[in-house]
């Protein structure tokens, strides 16, 4: 169920290829300049401030910090889309009214709800230069052309209530919930040309750390690089 809502939503490459190069055109980029300094330090320096022998290029950073500044957006974007429960409760609120009106505008269709009053009986000479509108009559077409779509969205929105019902969990919740530590390790390896490690004192770890503003989310980034 997941899968086929993922296909039927999915973002053509090309198209999230153009979003982020629009992006990257902004002038002002969601990451500070004290963040993106902090960034390019962790590939250059140790924390303790030696120089790191295994440097990326400087063309290689910027391509990082400049998808990482995307993600980041992504991530606001996500953070304030407002807590699971809070959404189901939501959808059921919309979909109850969605039923609603699918209902009505079934009633319509088949002429059993009646919203439009008629001043006269409509004629049925074709040939005839002022035809009587018949308001009933064109009602129940709108009607008909519009249950379809609704119960299409109703039917999506079903699906995804399935999902979080199958996707409730139980106990302690992941610490990389979101997968945001597991998208920045993606494209770090994209970028920067390596898999990026655990270690503490590692420019991934670093990179982690300035982002997120925390000191070490350690089981965070051993859940996204597992």
């Amino acid at each position: 169920m997941k899968q086929e809502i993922e296909d039927q939503h999915a973002i053509d490459s090309f198209e999230l290829a153009r979003i982020k190069e629009e992006w990257k055109k902004y002038d002002r980029p969601f990451l500070s300049d004290g963040v993106q300094a902090k960034i390019r330090r962790a590939f250059t320096h140790t924390a303790r401030g030696r120089t790191r022998r295994d440097m990326p290029a400087a063309d290689r950073i910027k391509e990082f910090i400049a998808d990482l500044d995307f993600l980041c957006v992504m991530k606001k974007a996500h953070d304030e889309q407002g807590q699971r429960c809070d959404l189901a409760e939501r959808r059921k609120d919309v979909l109850k009214r969605c039923r609603l009106a699918l209902d009505d505008l079934k009633k319509i269709e088949r002429g059993k709800l009646i919203l439009v009053h008629e001043p006269t009986i409509g004629r049925l000479g074709l040939n005839d230069p002022n035809p009587h509108v018949d308001h009933f009559m064109w009602l129940m077409l709108d009607a008909a052309g519009a249950v379809p779509p609704l119960q299409k969205f109703i039917t999506t929105l079903e699906s995804y209530q399935k999902v979080d019902e199958a996707q409730k969990r139980t106990g302690r919740p992941p610490a990389d919930d979101d997968e945001f530590v597991r998208r920045v390790a993606e494209i770090y390896t994209e970028h920067i040309g390596r898999r990026p490690t655990t270690t503490k004192d590692g420019p991934f770890v670093s990179v982690i750390q300035a982002v997120l503003d925390v000191e070490y989310p350690e089981r965070a980034i051993k859940e996204a690089l597992n």
